[in-house]
């Protein structure tokens, strides 16, 4: 069972920083704009983003221990497999798996997809080549052309929600069991829409 939650700190809105970027705010966060300019004091500014890497533990890894040019080797390697020891503890390198996976599994999704479609237009072609007389045949045809069109939607819908969620901007600041705001240039609509609907909605168990 699922149901639409209603409580104040699930709602989101959309306001602009000082780059003119879009930022969706969670409840919650109001203060948003204090942690933001925490977050761009390091050079972590929307518009550059494409320049770095992502996606993948080591990087994260590397990256903090640069923070701490002052440890002797040997303690680096220790830090080093600290990090990765909790990383892997704390489900951090299974979801950015999971986020490899999912890029695939869109693209699976996508073939899917495509031979549907395919099959849904050799339908099409075939009853408009049937004998308009064989009434009994034509009905049963037109039920596989509806089911093919049903597999195809499905696909498509599934395809293009999984592409959304693969696209989600990378500024997302979560700190805690919540999110708490995404930066973006251009947030897209069909994404916000998204989001929002994922994030409102309350399983019931």
């Amino acid at each position: 069972m699922v149901g639409v939650s209603g409580t104040k700190d699930r709602q989101i809105k959309l306001v602009k920083d000082e780059f003119g970027n879009e930022v969706v705010v969670f409840g919650g966060w109001e203060n948003w704009e204090q942690y933001y300019q925490e977050y761009i004091k390091h050079g972590l500014k929307p518009e550059s983003q494409w320049q770095w890497k992502q996606n993948y533990p080591d990087l994260v890894v590397e990256d903090i221990i640069d923070v701490f040019p002052l440890l002797k080797n040997k303690e680096q390697d220790y830090v080093r497999s600290w990090l990765y020891a909790d990383l892997l503890f704390r489900g951090i390198n299974k979801w950015l798996f999971v986020r490899y996976l999912l890029v695939r599994y869109k693209k699976l999704v996508a073939d899917w997809r495509n031979k549907y479609y395919e099959k849904w237009e050799e339908q099409k072609e075939k009853i408009a080549n049937m004998e308009m007389s064989d009434v009994g045949t034509i009905a049963k045809e037109h039920y596989t052309l509806g089911y093919l069109r049903g597999k195809f939607e499905a696909y498509r819908i599934a395809r293009a929600d999984l592409k959304t969620l693969c696209c989600t901007p990378r500024y997302v600041v979560w700190n805690g069991s919540r999110p708490g705001f995404i930066v973006d240039r251009k947030i897209s609509r069909g994404w916000l829409n998204l989001v929002r609907d994922l994030y409102n909605i309350r399983f019931e168990r």
